[in-house]
């Protein structure tokens, strides 16, 4: 290839990078930039063929690295291999290459930077080299033909969203001692349904497996003292969870929307469990909990089959007028319990419970929480005169009492003549003849005929 003088290609411009950014280099189809010691980088591919083998030197230099976006965006790519003098891959070198289908790498890679392969959308091929020690963030993102992967032993810390949305994704499988399963690392894997997390892991990261919905068990080895918010947020046929003993605190939203879970056993050592942990877990029937553990209010909300109402009374009898509270206990309750009655012209009832009798008949209170009902049945009755008299001697009193009065009641006679009524209710018969006597009572009037003898 024609290249540039070299004459001070090895002078310190900025003294951070390895090679001098003012001297570029073509050989055949490639532009290259040279390392400081004398490797070339390639920085930009010119061609169009669809299976390429990479030189291992370009102009008698070893080919070390393939640089940032060197490769991204090719549209006619669809193998690449990959030489064994190669030892780093840069940032999106590969990205939204739409026909890649298989790499092989060199068996000297030691590092995939961020997003090199992120949205190869066909690439289905992919055997990592045993020499790989850190891969980058994004890295294998979006790569929505990849079946299958396995993690070389070298690799510990999977970085964040390094397979995300990797839709086809079925089977991961650890070599080495990772320690660390970092955000989003397999968010949207929709076609995971296992994964064995290595016993050497301590931290797995915020929405880690997030969204993967067929993931259908998981356990978490005892080695775990961290899981982030969200980590299985949405794994709707997550049925089987193994918590292990390291943790001590359920972080926010770890579980939510596990539809399917229907019974957790959380570890002695948990002290706290955070907002929505395990919210909208329609399921979840069973959970069991450390003696000293310190629940959010909203941990379980959404999870009606944990939800139970005990009504002390499910039947009552008022009279008009009259008030009452239905009194009640509500287990893993989700925000405020919720009253309705079905006909507020016979019985009211208010936010916190308390009945008011309106009018004579039937109705029902529908008590509400958590999407779990209970119904308390309510009669309404009128005021009633208990056992009035019929009859009464001249010169003898009676006293009217009243069933289900509210208040004060008044008392009326038709013929004071006949017999008088005072204000509480004590008649007096006076002379023979028939009287009547009014009483007003819970709001409405009751009548009572009296024959004095």
């Amino acid at each position: 290839g024609e290249n540039e003088d070299t004459d001070g290609e090895d002078e310190d411009t900025d003294g951070e990078d390895d090679w001098d950014p003012e001297f570029e280099y073509v050989c055949g189809n490639y532009v290259y930039l040279l390392t400081k010691d004398g490797g070339a980088s390639i920085f930009e591919y010119t061609g169009s063929a669809k299976e390429l083998e990479l030189p291992g030197e370009l102009d008698g230099h070893p080919v070390v690295r393939i640089e940032v976006c060197a490769f991204s965006e090719n549209d006619s790519i669809r193998k690449i291999i990959i030489p064994d003098t190669v030892t780093s891959i840069g940032e999106q070198a590969f990205s939204e290459c739409f026909e890649l289908r298989e790499i092989v790498f060199g068996k000297n890679v030691r590092v995939i930077e961020s997003d090199a392969f992120y949205s190869c959308v066909e690439l289905a091929n992919v055997e990592l080299p045993d020499s790989l020690e850190e891969i980058g963030s994004g890295a294998f993102a979006a790569c929505f033909a990849l079946t299958d992967i396995s993690i070389p032993q070298k690799v510990t810390v999977i970085s964040e969203g390094v397979f995300s949305e990797c839709e086809a994704l079925e089977s991961i499988d650890f070599q080495g001692d990772v320690t660390k399963i970092d955000n989003d690392a397999f968010f949207g894997c929709t076609a995971l349904e296992t994964i064995e997390i290595p016993d050497t892991v301590k931290t797995l990261g915020s929405s880690v497996f997030n969204g993967c919905e067929s993931l259908s068990e998981i356990t978490i080895p005892d080695s775990v003292t961290s899981i982030g918010s969200s980590a299985f947020m949405d794994c709707t046929s997550l049925v089987d969870v193994t918590l292990g003993a390291g943790l001590t605190n359920i972080k926010e939203e770890t579980f939510s929307g596990c539809t399917s879970l229907k019974k957790v056993v959380v570890p002695g050592n948990v002290t706290s469990i955070s907002n929505g942990a395990f919210s909208d877990c329609e399921a979840l029937e069973v959970v069991k909990l450390p003696k000293k553990v310190k629940l959010s209010g909203s941990a379980f909300n959404g999870c009606p089959a944990l939800t139970k109402i005990k009504l002390k009374k499910t039947k009552l009898t008022l009279y008009i007028k009259k008030t009452a509270k239905i009194k009640l206990t509500v287990s893993n309750p989700s925000g405020k319990t919720k009253f309705k009655t079905s006909n507020k012209k016979i019985v009211k009832v208010d936010a916190s419970g308390k009945l008011t009798a309106v009018k004579k008949g039937k109705a029902s209170i529908t008590v509400t929480n958590n999407g779990v009902s209970k119904k308390v049945k309510i009669t309404v009755l009128n005021p009633s005169l208990k056992k009035p008299p019929k009859t009464l001697k001249k010169g003898k009193s009676a006293t009217l009492k009243i069933n289900g009065k509210v208040g004060k009641a008044k008392f009326k006679t038709s013929n004071k003549k006949i017999a008088t009524v005072n204000k509480k209710g004590k008649i007096t018969a006076k002379k023979k003849g028939t009287v009547t006597i009014t009483v007003k009572t819970n709001g409405i009037t009751l009548k009572h005929k009296l024959k004095v003898k």
